[in-house]
């Protein structure tokens, strides 16, 4: 995979604000910043330690630390800067997975009258009266499906949830009662998918999910819960296609950097429930999915593999794929007899969600009974991490909430957008001087990696932050990257991403007075097969590395980021969260600071 093909894809990019106003955006904060220096004067001049302001210190049950908040950080001198800007980056974090819960997402979309036993989602009109059937598939699930049972447990008939392994007791422990549920529930819920991989208990799930979408008739309501992982806790291979098939052609791919889209393309061709299967197996009953996204742009037809949305794709896409990642002579022989199957048939079915009839099933492919209703999404994290930086008295900027590409490039760029801002604090740097540096230190010649318009929003950002006073920036960006697999190691891609960015980060020394923090983790709390969510770390983290007599390039190029970043400084650089029960996919969280601003 190319640098310049693969390499932060920045598109359809989401601005928290546009051209047409930045100078009021400008003017606000000029105006914010004069009021608050005259406060915190007036304040020394009382020489109290304490402000008079509520706001002073912050207790952040999401972290376990006080976290202090802007009063605080101004006559707080003697924290020291990194580790408020590493404090700063978990709390932003941690705020924005607690905006993405499942629980007030789901109510948010129902609205019920328990009066009139309707219940509206999105202006259509559905009648409860005990013909609810419930089932879910993925990280968030469980806490979706304890919403669904609190508002509407009257009328449900009965549910089943696959869930990953140790998911339950994960929340226990976390004291997420609330979203774990309750003894009485109506719920079977299936434990599986070990390290996010198709298995026998996730199969089972699937199966029993079957069931159900099978036994509703007209007049019930099949309510389908969606979220991240849920393609590897729904496996219903078509035969001849065993489970062990299917996870080869996942490893497969996976190792060969295939992207989630890639990888639920296959598995639509191959799957009986996927790529609107269930919808399909549901009908004539009404079918409602709710569905997290876990998928650069929100395509319903990719989450989860679209298990109720028709399917644009077709087998020939699955060749092509297989061709480009050169996996196809190790991809098993069922899954070849299965693509030849679809591509000898006559018809295909349509991704146009209107009635039709195939030659192959005389039952028509309606899809007027069914309503996919999106949730939650990786924007909104995004915009709350922009909120909440602006507690910690920084000047935020949403990126793009499409990052993709090989991880540890990504890391890279992160690298050099912070060498721009940190010199751009002590020097009048301008548009071109941060063009010439993705020149010089991101080796591409072949087309823009950032747009036009986001080097001079990165720059527009810079000169607001020197010239409105703010000490300085956070650059929010979210998405999904990946990772070719070259060694044995033990690691997940955001890791890559924080051990990449700290190894391009130092080789350039940042002038006096300024910090650069990155945090990169995921939403789900699970960065590959391991307990941490993704890393935090400052340029300092190479020197700390080489101290305790480590390789960090040679880590990274055998994949083994985990092992590296628990060895430095007692592991003081992992985001470890836990199985959070929501996923829309990563944050990614650039903080520059100067104290000489």
């Amino acid at each position: 995979m190319s640098l310049t093909s693969s390499c932060f894809a920045f598109k359809n990019v989401s601005f928290k604000f546009g051209h047409c106003c930045k100078q009021l955006y400008l003017n606000a904060y000029k105006d914010y910043s004069e009021l608050k220096q005259t406060f915190i004067k007036y304040q020394l001049k009382l020489s109290t330690c304490r402000m008079m302001s509520s706001k002073t210190m912050s207790s952040s049950t999401e972290t376990g630390l006080i976290v202090p908040t802007f009063n605080d950080k101004v006559l707080s001198t003697s924290v020291d800067l990194n580790m408020q800007l590493v404090m700063e980056a978990r709390s932003i974090f941690q705020t924005a997975v607690n905006a993405v819960l499942p629980h007030q997402m789901i109510w948010n979309k129902l609205n019920y009258d328990p009066k009139k036993s309707t219940l509206h989602v999105d202006g259509i009109e559905y009648i409860l009266n005990n013909n609810l059937y419930v089932v879910g598939f993925g990280k968030a699930v469980i806490g979706m499906a304890r919403a669904i049972e609190d508002k509407l447990g009257d009328h449900m008939v009965t549910g089943v949830l696959s869930v990953p392994q140790g998911i339950s007791r994960a929340l226990l422990n976390a004291g997420k009662q609330d979203m774990l549920l309750l003894p009485s529930s109506k719920f079977e819920v299936i434990e599986g998918a070990s390290q996010n991989l198709p298995d026998k208990n996730a199969y089972k799930a699937a199966m029993e999910i079957k069931r159900i979408a099978m036994q509703v008739s007209g007049g019930d309501i099949l309510i389908v819960l969606i979220s991240g992982g849920g393609s590897a806790l729904l496996p219903a291979p078509e035969p001849p296609v065993t489970l062990d098939d299917m996870l080869t052609v996942t490893k497969l791919m996976s190792r060969a950097g295939a992207t989630i889209i890639d990888l639920n393309t296959v598995r639509k061709q191959i799957d009986i429930l996927k790529g609107g299967g269930l919808a399909e197996l549901a009908w004539p009953a009404k079918t409602i999915s709710l569905i997290l996204s876990d998928v650069i742009g929100d395509p319903l037809d990719f989450i989860a593999s679209g298990p109720t949305v028709p399917d644009c794709t077709s087998p020939q896409d699955v060749l092509k794929l297989f061709s480009e990642l050169g996996i196809k002579d190790a991809v098993p022989q069922s899954v070849h007899e299965v693509i030849q199957r679809k591509l000898q048939q006559t018809s295909s079915v349509s991704c146009s969600p209107v009635s039709q009839t195939t030659e192959e099933n005389s039952r028509p492919h309606d899809w007027s009974h069914v309503q996919n209703v999106l949730v939650g999404t990786n924007k909104i994290a995004c915009e709350v991490a922009f909120d909440k930086s602006l507690d910690y008295e920084l000047l935020p900027l949403i990126l793009s909430t499409e990052v993709k590409g090989e991880a540890r490039e990504v890391g890279e760029l992160f690298a050099v957008l912070g060498k721009f801002i940190a010199g751009a604090f002590i020097t009048n740097s301008t548009v071109n001087d941060l063009e010439s540096l993705l020149k010089t230190e991101y080796k591409t010649t072949e087309k823009n990696i950032l747009t036009k318009a986001q080097i001079q929003e990165i720059s527009d950002i810079v000169n607001m932050a020197k010239t409105s006073g703010r000490s300085g920036i956070c650059i929010v960006a979210g998405g999904e990257t990946t990772v070719t697999v070259r060694g044995e190691g033990k690691g997940g891609r955001n890791q890559e991403m924080a051990v990449a960015f700290a190894l391009k980060m130092a080789s350039r020394p940042l002038p006096p007075h300024v910090k650069v923090i990155f945090l990169s983790a995921g939403t789900d709390g699970q960065d590959g097969p391991t307990p941490s969510a993704g890393a935090v770390v400052s340029p300092e983290f190479l020197s700390l590395a080489q101290t305790s007599g480590l390789d960090a390039a040679d880590y990274l190029d055998r994949n083994d980021t985990h092992t590296l970043l628990s060895l430095v400084d007692n592991g003081s650089c992992h985001v470890v969260t836990g199985l959070t029960g929501t996923n829309v996919m990563d944050l990614h969280l650039l903080i520059v600071k100067s104290n000489s601003i």
